[in-house]
């Protein structure tokens, strides 16, 4: 009985240490916590006793068998940033069993591209970086290599190539966490542009010539004016109605890049103001004076003035704003006036005006009558010879010369009568339909003799006669 007790005893003894060895296998494992997609995640086990099974799930279910490991140390690569839970289980030949869990979070590998411009011998190119990186992470590293022995550390980067030819051009990046991209590409240097201009100063509303020279490879050329123009031709001719300084550029694209130059500037120098104003552009022929009132500066040294009937004004440095003419033509006529200025630039301008200058044609008046010598009322006839039609006239006035009343008709004719002694002239006033005055004097006096008569008998005589 003892012994079978002390057998007892000790199997339950043995029993029970047997469970605490169990209890004392552990699953832990060593590994990165922070990750980038694509690459290679390298999972140790802590505990690699032999006799030790494991089982690895990397919480990666989208890829598949590859999720799975019963290696004591493995990789694993995710293809997708996130966080994922790892677990590791083990369990012994004696049955004691445990696992182990972790967090891993996986970024987002950048994805790198870049591109230049303006990519021509001796000028400024640009190299700008383009990087699609995870939103929880950022580029910290930029590394040029510029394939011309230059380098930088710049996102972006300008870079002046000596030659027209190829370079290869690589850049890495490398972010907070840790994540890398590298590309590598060859890009084209091309020959400079350059271009002629035929005027670097001109006037106003000029043309200036451009020529772009001929280059290799070359599929277009691009002139931008300065003045808010292009055109795409590679020989072309521009007028600038802009003034001041003027700075075009050329634009010549190829089959990679667009490459652009400042070419040289260009002065514009403003034509002189030719506008004008006509003061009272209708009149009659009598004293008429046309004036018009200039608006130039004084930068002007040469102005010119036409009437339209021969004469022309010409003045050197004129001074004053105003300029007159009275026309001479009796048979009047309508008249456009031209303005042409010249400034110390030798710039010049012409203007004239659609409206025109009228000059109603002369009127004449004209009076005619006999030389009279009357007594006791001469009666007179005044003829009216005006070089008008009646139709054209509008009003008449017939002036006596005596004491009576001036009359307004008839238009062709007057008659009066003279009741008075002395000497008289008569004098016609005339208006046409154009409003236009003129005045005659008679030539011919009328002289007229009123005697009082007051007749009596102061002695009656009687004669008798015998045969």
């Amino acid at each position: 009985m003892r012994l079978l007790k002390l057998v007892v005893c000790s199997l339950f003894l043995l029993g029970a240490f047997s469970q605490h060895l169990h209890a004392q296998c552990s699953a832990s494992f060593s590994a990165d916590t922070l990750s980038c997609s694509g690459d290679n995640v390298v999972f140790v086990a802590n505990s690699q006793d032999s006799g030790t099974h494991y089982t690895w799930d990397f919480g990666d279910l989208s890829s598949g068998n590859s999720n799975y490991d019963t290696l004591a140390q493995t990789a694993h690569s995710y293809s997708k940033s996130g966080v994922y839970t790892v677990t590791l289980i083990i369990e012994t030949d004696s049955s004691c069993r445990d696992s182990f869990s972790r967090k891993l979070t996986v970024f987002k590998t950048p994805i790198l591209n870049f591109s230049y411009e303006n990519a021509c011998k001796d000028l400024p190119s640009r190299l700008n970086s383009n990087v699609n990186a995870d939103s929880s992470d950022s580029i910290a590293h930029y590394y040029w290599d510029l394939g011309n022995s230059d380098s930088s550390k710049s996102a972006q980067v300008v870079v002046t190539y000596a030659k027209a030819q190829n370079y290869t051009v690589k850049l890495k990046v490398i972010s907070k966490f840790g994540c890398t991209d590298s590309l590598s590409q060859s890009i084209r240097i091309y020959d400079r542009p350059s271009a002629s201009i035929s005027l670097k100063e001109v006037c106003q509303n000029s043309t200036v010539g451009f020529t772009a020279d001929t280059k290799s490879a070359a599929t277009a050329y691009t002139f931008d004016f300065g003045d808010s123009s292009m055109f795409t031709q590679r020989i072309v001719d521009h007028v600038y109605s802009k003034t001041g300084w003027i700075l075009p550029k050329l634009w010549v694209t190829y089959p990679t890049t667009t490459c652009a130059i400042d070419l040289d500037s260009i002065k514009v120098n403003p034509i002189p103001n030719a506008r004008f104003k006509i003061w009272n552009d209708t009149q009659c022929f009598r004293h008429n004076q046309v004036c018009i009132s200039l608006q130039h500066d004084f930068s002007v040294s040469k102005r010119s003035v036409s009437f339209d009937d021969g004469y022309i004004a010409q003045v050197d440095d004129p001074k004053d704003s105003i300029e007159c003419h009275s026309y001479i033509d009796p048979d009047g006529g309508t008249y456009k006036i031209t303005v042409e200025l010249t400034d110390t630039n030798g710039c010049s301008s012409t203007q004239f005006l659609d409206s025109a200058v009228v000059i109603h044609p002369k009127l004449i008046a004209r009076i005619s009558n006999p030389k009279v010598v009357g007594c006791f009322g001469a009666d007179v006839l005044f003829q009216n010879g005006t070089n008008r039609d009646s139709a054209d006239l509008k009003r008449v006035m017939w002036i006596w010369g005596d004491t009576a009343a001036s009359d307004t008709l008839p238009l062709l004719f007057g008659k009066h009568r003279y009741e008075q002694d002395g000497v008289f002239y008569g004098r016609l006033i005339v208006q046409d339909i154009d409003g236009c005055w003129d005045t005659a004097d008679a030539l011919n006096e009328v002289r007229n003799t009123q005697y009082p008569v007051d007749a009596r008998i102061d002695t009656l005589l009687g004669y008798c006669h015998n045969n």
